[in-house]
């Protein structure tokens, strides 16, 4: 039971922001800067074509260090974050950029995307604000995100729309497929992006993207095994790219198959050692695997600070968790919730080591943050809180009590509880009781116990 920003975040609005990055690499003009900071520049599209992804990071940024205000450079580079799930700090290249653009409608949406994947659920709402006609009350969390979720979908429904029209009137350009194909993954219909995608991969087998976006849906409509090869082709073709590899060993991750996720994570450092994404991937999986030390050494080498700070926390607290050291990664978990309130993985790790540590205020926390989440969040958050409380129960208690009155009372007993179907749970016990004291005859008691209860909230 992992999770994935990329992955588990609903994907359904995920998809509704996808084609801006075109839109930004083929619709925007370019203020181009010095020579030597386009050719930093050049150097970043080059890496980003061949799916170098963390290096033409650097590239992009080493450029906007030296062009800060280069709303063309800008432009593309919140974007690539956001597509690429580096969420904080697209988030803060999304707000430079508002103060230097004058059409703020789409950069708007992806600030209260990036805001929202991180779990800054209000701030993502006040930036929602400012593109869409929200009615709804602001205090209202889910129900304001459910109508965000509607305004986007009948935004892309015109686009889509539009989009089919014109690839009826020119069929064989490849372009209007392209944006056709964003527009079926933004509206979520993914098995009509899957035959598309299967088309234009024939006709152009150069663009790495359309390949990587393939793999991506394959994932979200749970064909793990065919996304697994199609990452895999993409390795072989580009060997190089050390966020295939991470991204592969995420899916993998997911899959519950931890060692050789740990090799995929290794893989992915040599080539780029500085990830902190893959080194929270590592030390995931070093603590999966038995490899404790190891696994906190590698998430404690992940720098707190900036765009890091919320994937060093998450790496911190996950790996406090999956070795047993429930308090801790509680207190970690808590901790992270004051800056992210609604980080769904914070919210999950929030939920068990509170269960675990019988932490029944923490869990009430919990409970009522997760009720707020944005709706099409739940979904993901339940599949991993239902696996965990359908998993069966074994208590058994022993107590001895003793005055200077020559009394004594022993209570022994056991119970087992188990997930019952439809949301709910049983719970069967025997518990005895022997009380003895001078001069009374021996009392025994025992009894069978039968509870059911409704697992931790109705939503579930």
């Amino acid at each position: 039971m992992s999770a994935n920003i990329l992955e588990y975040l609903t994907m359904k609005e995920t998809r509704i922001i996808l084609t801006l990055l075109v839109i930004s690499l083929y619709c925007c003009g370019f203020a181009f800067g010095s020579e030597a900071t386009f050719e930093l520049f050049k150097s970043g599209l080059k890496h980003q074509k061949s799916l170098q992804i963390f290096t033409a990071r650097d590239k992009f940024r080493e450029a906007l260090h030296a062009d800060p205000d280069n709303s063309g450079y800008l432009t593309h580079y919140a974007w690539f974050l956001h597509y690429h799930s580096f969420h904080e700090e697209a988030a803060s290249v999304f707000v430079r950029l508002i103060h230097l653009s004058e059409d703020r409608h789409f950069l708007y949406l992806g600030l209260a995307w990036n805001r929202r994947a991180s779990g800054r659920l209000q701030s993502s709402l006040d930036a929602y604000q400012q593109a869409l006609p929200i009615t709804s009350e602001p205090e209202k969390l889910s129900v304001a995100f459910e109508e965000i979720s509607w305004l986007l979908h009948e935004e892309n429904r015109i686009k889509l729309q539009k989009l089919q029209d014109s690839s009826l009137e020119e069929p064989l350009n490849l372009r209007i497929k392209k944006d056709l194909f964003q527009a079926y993954i933004e509206q979520g219909e993914l098995e009509q992006a899957v035959v598309l995608g299967k088309e234009i991969m024939a006709h152009d087998s150069e663009d790495k993207w359309v390949q990587l976006q393939y793999a991506r849906i394959l994932s979200w409509k749970g064909d793990i095994n065919k996304s697994e090869i199609q990452y895999r082709d993409l390795i072989a073709a580009l060997p190089d790219s050390a966020f295939l590899l991470y991204e592969l060993g995420r899916l993998i991750f997911n899959n519950e198959r931890y060692a050789e996720s740990k090799v995929l994570f290794e893989d992915s450092l040599q080539l780029y050692p500085d990830s902190a994404f893959a080194k929270k991937g590592l030390a995931e999986a070093l603590a999966k695997t038995g490899n404790h030390d190891k696994a906190a050494l590698t998430a404690e080498g992940i720098e707190q600070a900036g765009d890091t700070k919320m994937i060093s926390m998450l790496a911190e607290a996950r790996v406090r968790h999956f070795t047993g050291h429930y308090n801790e990664a509680r207190a970690l978990y808590l901790d992270l919730l004051n800056t992210y309130p609604y980080n769904i993985e914070a919210l999950w790790g929030l939920i068990e080591t509170s269960s675990h540590t019988n932490s029944y205020d923490d869990l009430r926390y919990a409970e009522r943050k997760w009720e707020s989440t944005a709706p099409e969040d739940r979904p993901y958050l339940n599949n991993l809180l239902v696996p965990y409380y359908k998993a069966p129960v074994f208590n058994t208690s022993a107590e001895y009590y003793t005055n200077s009155s020559d009394y004594t009372r022993v209570n022994i007993g056991a119970d087992y509880g188990f997930f019952a179907g439809s949301r709910s749970r049983l719970k069967i016990g025997y518990h005895a009781s022997d009380f003895q004291q001078d001069g009374l005859n021996d009392i025994f008691r025992n009894s069978i116990s039968i509870e059911g209860s409704r697992l931790f909230s109705r939503k579930i």
